[in-house]
C-alpha cells in the first residue's frame, strides 16, 4: 500500500504546537490511497525535536528552520532553493537540503543556525528590519566575524521571505501598546497613566485601542448617549429651534475638557469618555427634571435615597444601558467601562456643595451604592 500525507519534517512540527489552529499546505496531501489490503505503509520520521517555528500569526503565515539541515559552508551561506514551490507536490528537491521554509512557499540554503534563528525571532517579535540587523551585529562581534555583513544578511532574508516588505503594519501602524508607552512618558505626574482596574465583566484586549480609547467608543455608540440628543438642558419655556440639549453640550464639554487635559499633561483619552458620559445620567428639562425626580423619590420613602445624575449615570453605564455583546465573552448588560471612566462620571462636578444640592459631593461619595467609588474605601 502506498501513504501519502503532509512531509514528516511539517507534520511534526504541528503535532508540537497544542494552541496551534492553521492549516496544512494542502489539504490533498492528507489523501490516504490503499492497495491490495487495509493496511498503511509505516514511513519513518526524518525530523528530531529541534524543529523551530516562527510566526507573528498563524492564520497568515508560518516560517520553520531546521537545525539538522545546515549546510557545510565557509563562511555564511544564505541561498534562495529555487523552484522550491512548485516542487512542494513532487518533492523533487530532498529535504535535506532545506534549512528555513516558509507557508509562503519560498525556502532557503543556510549555513549558520543561529543566524536564521535571530533573524525569525527578531521578526516574530515585530521589531523592524533595521532593529534586528543590530541584534545580528551584536552576535557577529560576539563570534568575532565582523567580516560579515548583517545587513547584507537581513536584506538577503527580506529578498527571499519578504518578512518586512509584505508587512506594511510593521512600518506604518503602531499599535495601541506602543502609542500608550509614548503618551505616558508626556503625562503628568498628576494623571492616570492607563488602566490599574479590572473591568467588571470579561472582555479580549483590542490591539488597536487603549482601554480608555474603548471606553470613549463604547459611550459614543450607545443608546444612551444618543437619547441625550432628546434631553433639553434648560426648562423649555417655548418652542426654539435652538434649544440647548444635552448630546450638544456633552460634545462641547469635551472639546473644552481636553483643551484643559492637554495643557495640564493629563489623560486625553480618559478625559474624552468622561466628558462625553458626564451627563448620560441626566433627566430631561435640566435640573428641573432632576429635582422633580428626587422630590418624588422622596415622597415615596426616604430610603430610596432620592435622585441625582451623578450616581444615575453609573447605573445607566453599568445596568441600564442595552445588552452588549463582547465577541468570545457573552452578552452583559451596560457598557462595562472602567473603573476610572465611571468614577469621572460620579465625580465629574466634584466641588458641588450642600447648597447646591441635596448632598454635596462629598457627601455622597461615603454613602453612594456603588461600593467601588465609596472615598471610605
Amino acid at each position: 500500500c502506498i501513504k501519502y500525507r503532509v512531509p514528516d519534517f511539517e507534520w511534526d512540527v504541528f503535532k508540537k504546537i497544542k494552541q496551534f489552529m492553521g492549516r496544512m499546505w494542502r489539504t490533498g496531501d492528507l489523501l490516504r490511497i490503499k492497495v491490495l489490503d487495509e493496511s498503511s505503509l509505516n514511513i519513518e520520521k526524518q525530523i528530531t525535536e529541534k524543529m523551530e517555528i516562527f510566526t507573528r500569526d498563524p492564520r497568515k503565515i508560518r516560517f520553520f528552520l531546521d537545525p539538522n539541515h545546515i549546510c557545510d559552508h565557509n563562511g555564511v551561506k544564505c541561498e534562495e532553493v529555487k523552484d522550491f514551490s512548485s516542487a512542494i507536490s513532487t518533492r523533487e528537491i530532498p529535504i535535506d537540503e532545506i534549512a528555513v521554509w516558509g507557508t509562503n512557499k519560498k525556502a532557503m540554503r543556510l549555513s549558520d543556525e543561529r543566524i536564521g534563528r535571530i533573524i525569525l525571532s527578531e521578526w516574530e517579535k515585530n521589531k523592524t528590519l533595521n532593529d534586528t540587523v543590530g541584534v545580528l551585529s551584536n552576535y557577529l562581534k560576539e563570534k568575532k566575524m565582523e567580516k560579515v555583513d548583517a545587513t547584507e544578511i537581513v536584506n538577503r532574508f527580506e529578498e527571499i521571505f519578504h518578512l518586512w516588505k509584505e508587512d506594511f503594519k510593521t512600518k506604518y501602524i503602531k499599535y495601541a501598546s506602543q502609542r500608550e508607552k509614548e503618551t505616558i512618558k508626556n503625562l503628568s505626574k498628576l494623571a492616570v497613566k492607563r488602566n490599574e482596574k479590572p473591568r467588571e465583566h470579561n472582555f479580549i484586549p483590542d490591539k488597536n485601542r487603549t482601554d480608555f480609547q474603548r471606553d470613549r467608543d463604547r459611550i459614543l455608540w450607545s443608546h444612551s448617549f444618543r437619547r441625550l440628543s432628546n434631553k433639553t438642558q434648560l426648562f423649555p419655556t417655548g418652542s426654539d429651534e435652538h434649544l440647548r440639549r444635552r448630546l450638544a453640550h456633552s460634545i462641547e464639554v469635551m472639546q473644552l475638557a481636553l483643551t484643559i487635559a492637554n495643557s495640564f499633561g493629563l489623560n486625553a483619552d480618559l478625559t474624552a469618555a468622561g466628558a462625553l458620559a458626564h451627563d448620560i445620567g441626566h433627566a430631561p428639562f435640566g435640573h428641573a427634571g432632576e429635582m422633580a425626580i428626587d422630590n418624588i423619590l422622596k415622597q415615596i420613602s426616604e430610603d430610596l435615597g432620592g435622585f441625582n445624575h451623578y450616581e444615575h449615570g453609573v447605573d445607566v453605564v453599568r445596568y441600564l444601558d442595552d445588552m452588549y455583546l463582547s465577541s468570545g465573552i457573552g452578552p452583559h448588560h451596560g457598557l462595562n467601562l472602567t473603573m476610572e471612566t465611571m468614577e469621572s462620571i460620579f465625580k465629574h462636578t466634584f466641588f458641588r456643595t450642600r447648597e447646591e444640592g441635596s448632598l454635596s459631593q462629598e457627601e455622597l461619595s461615603e454613602i453612594t451604592k456603588h461600593d467601588f467609588l465609596r472615598d471610605n474605601t
